[in-house]
């Protein structure tokens, strides 16, 4: 029996790739496709830790906010600071997260609705040596109810904002949540009701910072001053984003819709990948042609397992730079008709968490060229590498260089040079 305590035991060492008949003793038949559905580097890539609910493997609160909210954990509410669960609340956080207002201001939302805010009564539970007493009161506890709508000074706030007459008095034994949807409800018939909203929420972090300036600088803003705060923060972060906006975006060239040749002494690949689910089947086909669109040699290459469609294409261009090294291309131009996969490469293959170790086999074989560049076609542009990915999907290796091809394969480069007649002329 096989000693396994790592990842690494469990792949050939030869081939660099999965030990299949290991993995099949030691696994179930869903962990199996599981495993098999990773794609692991040929070249020793180095390991390296992503959080794979972004395409770029960096953690964002965003995405743990989406990850928390699709996993349904169930939790005490009043503890969590009762958590969107019903229709209603469901609008509040999407309005939460579609506010015109800095990032910052949307995480901090969002931890006071979570209770996360480090107010001192939170810091008193955890044992930490404070007084659980509000700084400006030194009446009650300071929970984040009392920092945002309790407190005298907080009321002070309010009664000299545009939310004068929404806030109710009744509201003081509410939840944040709770006080923050009777908030925004109180002024949804409102004019410039989107300018509003971004007010309330920028005025709740204006109590936040204006509390930390008091408790630490021992300095303190009038009710005023807090107000005037948040609505200049408001106008400006909105006047920012507007400039943004309007400023004129560099026009690219538009795609062609035809296959074009490259230039002399240039060889082409085009690459597909395809994926059959229902039968755990995954591969790529590859094309090489020269300046005068002529087949050069083509490929079509099963893969191991039941790979996503995303791997599925990277690992289709990392054959096509192995096999344009091993044919001794110098000069090539790799094109596909998948969009993320040609941004991640031609960004050094950094963009992509679920295919990293993929593009950065990549990355390691471009120095094998004195000139290499990734683009982006349209699928009308990649018939046959995708005639050819969908072939790979019958379970054989197939590789033809120099030789006649196909019936169909030159047919459909015929109809390629036609076309790209037409488009030069």
């Amino acid at each position: 029996m096989h000693s396994v305590t790592r990842v690494s035991d469990l792949i050939d060492e030869v081939t660099h790739s999965w030990n299949i008949p290991l993995i099949k003793t030691l696994f179930s038949d869903i962990d199996v496709e599981a495993i098999l559905s990773i794609p692991i580097s040929s070249q020793g890539a180095l390991d390296k830790g992503v959080w794979h609910y972004t395409d770029n493997g960096l953690f964002s609160v965003k995405s743990a906010y989406h990850l928390t909210r699709s996993s349904n954990i169930p939790y005490n509410s009043r503890e969590r600071g009762e958590s969107s669960s019903g229709s209603l609340q469901d609008g509040i956080w999407r309005l939460i997260w579609s506010l015109r207002v800095p990032n910052k201001i949307k995480s901090f939302l969002w931890r006071c609705s979570h209770n996360a805010l480090a107010v001192l009564s939170n810091l008193f539970n955890k044992k930490i040596d404070v007084s659980p007493y509000c700084p400006r009161c030194n009446f009650a506890f300071e929970t984040i109810e009392h920092l945002i709508f309790q407190c005298k000074s907080s009321k002070e706030v309010w009664a000299n904002s545009p939310f004068a007459n929404a806030v109710s008095p009744s509201w003081d034994s509410l939840s944040f949540t709770e006080w923050w949807i009777g908030m925004v409800q109180s002024v949804r018939n409102s004019s410039g009701v989107d300018d509003l909203h971004a007010i309330l929420a920028t005025l709740c972090w204006m109590l936040w910072k204006g509390r930390n300036i008091a408790y630490f600088d021992k300095k303190f803003w009038t009710c005023s001053t807090t107000v005037e705060k948040a609505i200049t923060l408001c106008e400006e972060f909105k006047a920012a984003t507007e400039t943004v906006h309007a400023l004129p975006r560099l026009s690219t060239p538009p795609h062609p819709s035809s296959w074009l040749p490259p230039p002399p002494n240039v060889i082409k690949l085009n690459v597909d990948g395809a994926v059959n689910k229902k039968n755990g089947i995954s591969g790529a086909g590859i094309v090489a042609r020269n300046h005068l669109g002529e087949i050069l040699g083509s490929i079509s290459i099963p893969f191991l397992g039941f790979l996503l469609p995303r791997s599925t294409e990277a690992l289709a261009f990392r054959e096509a730079l192995i096999t344009a090294a091993i044919r001794g291309f110098s000069e090539i131009i790799v094109e596909g008709d998948s969009l993320q996969v040609v941004q991640a490469l031609i960004q050094d293959g950094k963009s992509l968490s679920d295919c990293s170790s993929i593009l950065a086999d990549c990355v390691e074989l471009i120095p094998l060229f004195s000139s290499c560049s990734f683009i982006h076609v349209k699928r009308s542009c990649n018939r046959i590498a995708h005639s050819l990915a969908k072939q790979s999907l019958l379970g054989a290796k197939l590789e033809c260089w120099g030789g006649p091809v196909s019936q169909h394969l030159a047919s459909l480069a015929r109809d390629d040079i036609q076309s790209s007649d037409c488009s030069l002329s």
